[in-house]
C-alpha cells in the first residue's frame, strides 16, 4: 500500500488543485458580474471575456482529469473484486 507520507502529499496536491479551480470559479463569476454591470470600454470587456474564458477552459481540463481518475479507480475496483 501507500505510505502515509505518498498518502498525504496526494491529499496535499489533490487540495491544491481544488483549490486552483475554486479559485478560478470564484474569478469567473467577478468577470460574469462586472461584465453583467457594464460601465466597461470595450477593450476591457473583450480582456476580460479572454480571461474569464482561459479559466473556463482550464476549469473543464482539470474536471476531465477528475473524471478519468473517477474512471480509473472505478476499473482499479472492478478489477479487484
Amino acid at each position: 500500500g501507500l505510505s502515509n507520507s505518498s498518502r498525504t502529499r496526494r491529499t496535499n496536491r489533490n487540495e491544491g488543485e481544488m483549490m486552483k479551480y475554486t479559485e478560478a470559479m470564484k474569478r469567473i463569476e467577478d468577470i460574469v458580474s462586472e461584465l453583467e454591470s457594464g460601465g466597461l470600454s470595450l477593450n476591457e470587456t473583450l480582456k476580460m471575456f479572454e480571461e474569464g474564458s482561459d479559466l473556463l477552459k482550464r476549469c473543464r481540463e482539470e474536471i476531465e482529469q477528475a473524471e478519468k481518475k473517477i474512471d480509473d479507480l472505478r476499473l482499479s475496483d472492478e478489477e479487484d473484486a
